[in-house]
């Protein structure tokens, strides 16, 4: 068990790594990121009804698989 985990945090320091040797990766990501926030922030104030059914059924499947 405390293999995997070290085995897991290694793959994610490797991975980090491996994504800032290449430039502009980080900024690439942070504008999908923010590109997605506004999406979801403007369809909230346009269709408040349809986020909070999804937001419900989200909750819902997950407390299924729980």
């Amino acid at each position: 068990m405390l293999f995997k985990l070290a085995f897991r945090i290694f793959l994610l320091g490797l991975l980090l790594f491996i994504l800032s040797q290449v430039p502009g990766i980080i900024e690439v990501f942070v504008n999908i990121f923010k590109a997605v926030g506004l999406y979801t922030v403007a369809l909230i104030k346009t269709q408040p009804l349809f986020f909070a059914i999804g937001f419900v059924l989200m909750y819902g499947l997950s407390k299924s698989r729980a």
